[in-house]
């Protein structure tokens, strides 16, 4: 496929997601609030907003292995790439172990700290524990999503969001209307990041079959060339999360 003919599919792709997030959220957040009432998707909003403050621990990686299995798929390094790969799994391995960590932390004191009724204490907690497991569970993979955009197919990962956000939404919509609540909302939620995931291991592998994932090819010079990039790219994260998250809190 011609580079031209890859970069309208990535623009589109990422349209038409970007586009029925829009739609899914215009029907689904008033069918929440209609069937859960205002206090439980409140609740729920407020899960999903201190989470994305926690997803803050990513540090950009990501944008740094997207820009350096570009360079050096160009240049046909292959132990490149599979170190950038390998530093850039282990470094989210490590800070998923740290976001799980937070979590259990903040979930014993989440209902304190924003005041959420005692009705929903329990559940509550429960439901912030699997939303802070997936983000954990999603970090690690993110070096292979950071892999398959280093090979600029960017309509892949749409495919995935798109199909993920379907079948989440349709699933959302089935359990909520058979009476169960913010629990069986976050399992939802982490059975279909993992779903996902897993296409994008798959597919990281038939792009590269030459990929190779080891805690040997994790280089002290590799994680300081990752680390000078992603800190910008970080930067730039806190600042829109500020920007666009901070109303739901």
């Amino acid at each position: 496929m011609s580079t031209s003919s890859q970069i309208i599919k990535n623009v589109f792709s990422n349209w038409a997601y970007y586009f029925l997030q829009i739609v899914t959220s215009f029907f689904l957040m008033p069918f929440l609030v209609h069937s859960m009432g205002d206090a439980i998707y409140g609740i729920w909003t407020l899960i999903l907003s201190t989470a994305g403050y926690m997803g803050l621990v990513n540090f950009e990686i990501r944008s740094a292995v997207i820009k350096y299995i570009s360079e050096f798929r160009a240049k046909k390094e292959q132990e490149k790439i599979n170190e950038i790969t390998s530093t850039g799994f282990y470094s989210y391995t490590i800070l998923g172990g740290i976001v799980l960590a937070i979590t259990l932390i903040v979930a014993n004191y989440f209902d304190r700290i924003f005041q959420i009724e005692s009705a929903y204490a329990g559940e509550t907690k429960i439901a912030f524990i699997f939303i802070g497991l997936n983000l954990a569970i999603n970090l690690p993979f993110a070096a292979f999503g950071g892999l398959i955009w280093g090979y600029q197919k960017y309509d892949f990962n749409s495919g995935v969001e798109i199909g993920m956000l379907i079948a989440r939404t349709a699933l959302i919509v089935i359990f909520v209307k058979m009476g169960y609540g913010l629990v069986a909302l976050s399992i939802i939620t982490i059975i279909i990041n993992i779903m996902g995931q897993i296409a994008r291991v798959f597919y990281a592998y038939k792009l590269n079959p030459e990929l190779v994932i080891s805690y040997k090819l994790f280089k002290k010079e590799t994680w300081k060339l990752i680390s000078n990039y992603s800190l910008f790219a970080f930067l730039i994260t806190i600042a829109a999360q500020l920007i666009y998250n901070t109303d739901n809190v």
